[in-house]
């Protein structure tokens, strides 16, 4: 990265189509309830009048933030390999090869974070949803993130790792979400222990406990991807295990999570886009082409 100067592209976003019924989620609610969208969504472009979305897969695209002062603006590029023919076509007929450029705003220093508006639907949507937060039915009352770091700073070197078969004793289980996972990686077709250094943690199952080195040190059981059955890991030194969030355990796949796309602004969308229209009255969208249909 270097400092980039006001006009300077920060960017370039090529994008995939697609629409919102694309994200839509099945849910165990009534036929009533708007079904919840796919963490996806927070990643994609769109307008509040269209069905289509626009999901950038640029390099750095995805870690540009909201800024109600930002230092850059997106833009569609005058590049020749921008597919513009698509500003013709209906939301259904978008095909791939749409781009987008970030551009700064301003003299953007070295270090410094490159931010965008994210538009006022999004930025209401964001306050009401911050306003209205709650814990979801089958959500963990306690953020899971900070349950397992409490457990890596309680064992520590010091308290030892419960094997499997000591849980099953004494019918203990770890917290909601809370998972093993070891530092190991692929060697000659089989897990091996890898040096922290490397971060690379996998999760693991304890399946041996014992001394050495006057230090706590483990077998473990792990899965190798597309394989059927687990491999061990043997001679893995505690500061090799840590406790962590299991799969789909993060904030963000709370069942009340945030999800709302970046809004672009008025004018970029072409009116063809425009399909769809807002019920002032219930702040709702209906499609234009079923106005019974609540999206």
């Amino acid at each position: 990265m270097k400092t980039m100067k006001n006009g300077a592209l920060v960017s370039p976003m090529p994008m995939v189509p697609m629409t919102r019924d694309n994200l839509k989620m099945e849910t165990e609610n009534d036929n009533d309830t708007p079904h919840k969208s796919q963490l996806l969504l927070n990643y994609c472009f769109g307008h509040p009048d269209s069905s289509l979305l626009l999901f950038p897969y640029g390099s750095t695209a995805n870690f540009i933030n909201h800024s109600e002062h930002p230092n850059a603006f997106i833009r569609w590029s005058n590049s020749d390999m921008s597919k513009i023919e698509n500003f013709e076509r209906p939301v259904q007929d978008v095909s791939a090869g749409l781009i987008m450029e970030v551009v700064a705003l301003e003299d953007i220093a070295l270090g410094a974070e490159v931010t965008i508006d994210y538009g006022k639907t999004w930025t209401k949507s964001w306050d009401y949803h911050v306003e209205t937060w709650q814990i979801g039915d089958g959500d963990p009352a306690t953020n899971p993130a900070f349950t397992a770091k409490s457990m890596n700073e309680e064992h520590n070197g010091t308290t030892p790792i419960m094997t499997m078969d000591e849980m099953e004793e004494i019918s203990y289980e770890y917290p909601e979400c809370i998972r093993t996972a070891c530092y190991s990686s692929v060697s000659n077709g089989a897990y091996v222990y890898t040096v922290p250094q490397f971060r690379v943690l996998k999760f693991c199952e304890i399946i041996d406990r014992y001394r050495k080195e006057g230090a706590y040190w483990y077998n473990a059981r792990m899965k190798m991807e597309g394989a059927d059955e687990h491999e061990v890991v043997t001679d893995i030194p505690q500061v090799g295990i840590k406790f962590v969030t299991g799969e789909y355990c993060n904030d963000m796949h709370l069942q009340n999570a945030f999800r709302h796309e970046i809004q672009v602004a008025d004018g970029m969308y072409p009116d063809v886009w425009m399909d769809l229209v807002h019920d002032d009255n219930e702040d709702q969208v209906v499609d234009r082409e079923s106005p019974l249909h609540v999206l």
